[in-house]
């Protein structure tokens, strides 16, 4: 009696095929569910959020050398606006040495204060704060699609 005979090579590529089939539809299907791993989406329908998370990110960058202004490290944040990557590349232009111009200090602040946003239609102002620093910073939203990003960033010294 003969039983089928079957090319190593075709098994190979059903195998191969059926457990790519398998992934496909977990993946599909939402795969992990309730299992605490799944990465939160960031939240870009409150413009508190969306301060604190992009002072956070620009702080971080700099405690860790990076330079937040480096070209296409601000502009590859989602958080902003064009309008606030153009600005603030002419204010690094202008910038005195030592002296951050989105920081308005040369020094990196941490433990940030977000006020309650002021919300007009489409735009938004927060006031952010940090413990230990001379600045704090008037922050302008603007809403696009129901996302809040940064439009502009104002030190306010005192």
């Amino acid at each position: 009696m003969r039983l089928l005979s079957v090319p190593g090579g075709i098994l190979g590529l059903v195998v191969v095929a059926a457990v790519a089939v398998v992934i496909a539809v977990a993946v599909i299907a939402g795969g992990d569910h309730g299992s605490g791993n799944a990465t939160p989406t960031p939240d870009t329908t409150s413009p508190e959020a969306v301060a604190s998370r992009f002072f956070h990110w620009y702080a971080s960058e700099r405690n860790l050398g990076h330079d937040p202004m480096a070209l296409g490290s601000l502009a590859a944040n989602a958080d902003v606006t064009r309008a606030l990557v153009d600005s603030m590349t002419s204010a690094a232009m202008g910038a005195r040495p030592g002296i951050d111009p989105m920081l308005c200090s040369g020094s990196i602040p941490h433990d940030f204060t977000i006020g309650k946003a002021e919300i007009a239609g489409t735009s938004a102002s927060v006031t952010v704060g940090a413990a230990s620093h001379p600045a704090a910073w008037r922050v302008e939203l603007k809403q696009e699609a129901a996302v809040w990003r940064l439009n502009r960033v104002t030190c306010v010294v005192g």
